[in-house]
């Protein structure tokens, strides 16, 4: 899977998810994920995808400047729509593209930004993989407080942990 195509995987996971859910669920506080709500953790994964969508086109990206679109938390309707939104800008990216990450690792004023290289390609990367983390914690708080709501079988699943599971799973029964 190359990265671009890694965007449209997990936001197919995602509008796959979306639409089993409705607005109450998305937005209630969840007590195993801390209060937090579905839609909290689904709005930090697209503006995650966000920043490397928009904000790079100065060739510079900041994770931390993000929006913190409230819409997007809380609206299940508009957190779909975002993602078509992203997918067709998503497409016209070149993977290959370097940009900048500007970055602070404490919450220091006083800390000093650290740039550091990166490509467009790099930073679906770790997107496709910060997402999938988020997308495990939604799975646990569904399972936990929405029983009865419908997952998408592999949100929250590494490719790679399926790949495992079938090979491990294929080889019992040989």
């Amino acid at each position: 899977m190359n990265a671009i195509k890694s965007v449209s995987v997990i936001f197919h996971q995602l509008l796959g998810l979306l639409n089993n859910l409705d607005d109450d669920t998305y937005l209630k506080p969840i007590n195993i994920l801390d209060g937090n709500s579905i839609g909290q953790h689904i709005r930090h994964v697209i503006e995650s995808y966000i920043s490397i969508l928009f904000n790079n086109e100065n060739g510079m990206i900041c994770y931390d400047d993000r929006e913190r679109d409230h819409q997007i938390e809380t609206e299940v309707d508009f957190a779909k729509f975002k993602l078509v939104e992203l997918l067709f800008k998503a497409e016209l990216l070149d993977a290959d593209e370097e940009v900048v990450i500007k970055a602070k690792f404490t919450r220091d004023d006083d800390e000093k930004v650290s740039i550091i290289q990166s490509s467009v390609g790099r930073e679906l990367m770790h997107a496709f993989e910060h997402a999938i983390h988020h997308l495990a914690i939604v799975r646990i708080g569904i399972q936990s407080e929405f029983p009865k709501v419908n997952i998408p079988e592999d949100l929250g699943i590494a490719p790679s942990t399926i790949k495992y599971r079938t090979n491990v799973h294929s080889n019992i029964y040989s």
